[in-house]
């Protein structure tokens, strides 16, 4: 990992308004860029999945991000909606990356 280095997030997550611009945010906030992004809903489930490719800025040009963190800031921005209050919030797994 360097300052050229590019990882893919993916994020699944009860399907709500806004969506991919809270994950984007929560992104920049941790020193990460969105360089490209692909979703799909199932409206019937309630859920999302994003697929989000991003890159280091600012404090990690130099490093992996800290992707616990990252994990910790998404599941935070997501908690405020009563509908990831769910038991499906429960069964979420650890955010994973890609280096591409």
């Amino acid at each position: 990992p360097g300052p050229t280095s590019r990882w893919r997030l993916s994020v699944a997550v009860a399907d709500r308004p806004g969506l991919l611009a809270t994950t984007a945010a929560v992104a920049a906030v941790q020193g990460l860029s969105v360089l490209q992004a692909r979703a799909a809903t199932w409206v019937g489930l309630g859920l999302a999945l994003q697929r989000v490719d991003v890159v280091p800025v600012g404090r990690h040009l130099t490093g992996e991000p800290d992707w616990l963190e990252v994990g910790q800031a998404l599941r935070g921005a997501f908690a405020d909606n009563p509908k990831t209050r769910s038991e499906f919030m429960e069964h979420i797994g650890p955010v994973t990356r890609t280096l591409l």
